[in-house]
């Protein structure tokens, strides 16, 4: 098994760009790692993110983040960190019944 981390870079820094390669090689194998952290620190809609992949997810890093602007810090990205747990709770619910 393959799992690609989302990153802190603009090649990879959201499930829809891994989604892209996932389609292409069609494997199930290949598989993706989001870190909450990078994927909110780029601007991504966290919750609609793990949505798309919430199926190929093979694990998942948890984290607060700082956004990549040249401005201030986000103070919402605890906020952002907890719809993301929801999120994977929700998902772990319908797995288990």
């Amino acid at each position: 098994m393959l799992a690609v981390e989302i990153m802190d870079t603009a090649f990879m820094n959201s499930i829809s760009k891994w989604k892209k390669w996932d389609e292409m090689l069609a494997s199930p194998w290949f598989t993706v790692y989001p870190d909450v952290g990078n994927l909110s620190a780029w601007g991504n809609d966290v919750p609609a993110e793990l949505k798309l992949g919430i199926d190929r997810i093979a694990a998942i890093h948890l984290k607060d983040t700082q956004p990549v602007t040249e401005h201030s810090p986000d103070s919402s990205a605890m906020c952002r960190l907890a719809k993301a747990v929801s999120i994977l709770l929700a998902s772990s619910k319908r797995c288990m019944s």
